[in-house]
């Protein structure tokens, strides 16, 4: 029997790279409209049919997760309305989200952060799930949601539980965990203190998420605000 004593060679180890931020989508319903006309001031849009597919995103990062947007509300779901119509809007949400997250393995209680893209019912409709988180939002947005008269398409119902949370009171651009890959930038307009979310993601680079900053091509070629 021959032993054979193998010594350890010494390796140079490539430094290990932090990982970056991770991005999910999940389909939190669907809105459709036969008049879009609602979308622009010149009316060239009047008659014309619009599909919305509504989702949420949640950013899980090395430091914390970042939920953005939430839906339509699962109320909707749990009620069996799925056809609801409001202002002539055409609402459909047959998936709940807060079993989309449970299925990913995430309890909405244990997300650090939250932020919505700006304050109508359509991104809104799930907040009340995130009151422990803290909530990023400009100023002037928490200003009009939480208006004795709310604009407008705003629905106080779906995101009471905030008035408990800790907020950070925006009035900018804002980076969530401090290295550049996850970044609020204020992009006011659609309301008063709408807001965007810049990634920077490993495999796909950078992106934008932007909740009604454009509805038609046209919007962003003629910087027409809808």
């Amino acid at each position: 029997i021959v032993f054979v004593a193998c010594a350890s060679l010494p390796r140079t180890l490539a430094p290990r790279q932090p990982p970056g931020p991770k991005l999910y989508v999940f389909d939190c319903g669907h809105i459709s409209t036969n008049d879009a006309g609602l979308f622009s001031d010149g009316g060239e849009y009047k008659g014309r049919r619009l599909e919305f597919p509504v989702r949420c995103y949640l950013v899980r990062h090395p430091k914390g997760d970042l939920q953005w947007d939430t839906g339509l509300s699962d109320t909707s779901v749990k009620n069996g309305r799925t056809g609801l119509v409001i202002e002539g809007f055409h609402l459909v949400h047959t998936n709940a989200y807060l079993q989309q997250l449970k299925a990913l393995g995430v309890e909405p209680d244990t997300v650090e952060y939250l932020a919505m893209s700006h304050g109508h019912f359509d991104h809104t409709g799930n907040a009340n799930y995130f009151g422990a988180a803290t909530f990023l939002v400009q100023g002037d947005e928490y200003d009009a949601m939480f208006a004795a008269k709310p604009p407008v398409f705003f629905d106080p119902a779906t995101y009471s539980e905030l008035q408990k949370s800790k907020v950070v009171r925006l009035s900018g651009d804002y980076d969530v965990f401090g290295d550049g890959s996850v970044v609020i930038k204020r992009a006011a307009g659609h309301t008063p203190g709408s807001q965007v979310l810049f990634l920077k993601l490993a495999r796909s680079g950078p992106i934008v998420l932007s909740g009604d900053l454009w509805h038609f091509e046209e919007n962003r070629k003629f910087s027409r605000v809808p």
